[in-house]
């Protein structure tokens, strides 16, 4: 009865961890803009006509019950 169950692990040094170099400061991004005395207004477009769609064809199809029954020839 006595006995301890715990485990002792041995741990190895742990190295040394490299020291990382600060990444360089960011180059700034120059943009040229022009003054607004050399702006010019778009030029302007005619506005795009709308698509002309055709009805799409009616089925040939009895308008009622008796046409389609005239059709299949069970009433005359």
């Amino acid at each position: 009865m006595g006995q301890d169950a715990s485990l002792v692990i041995d741990k190895e040094p742990s190295t040394p961890t490299a020291v990382k170099k600060p990444a360089p400061p960011a180059k700034k991004a120059t943009i040229a803009v022009k003054p607004v005395s050399q702006l010019k207004a778009p030029a302007t477009r005619p506005a795009p006509q709308p698509m002309q769609v055709a009805p799409a064809p009616r089925p040939a199809q009895p308008a009622n019950l008796t046409d389609f029954l005239r059709k299949i020839g069970v009433v005359r």
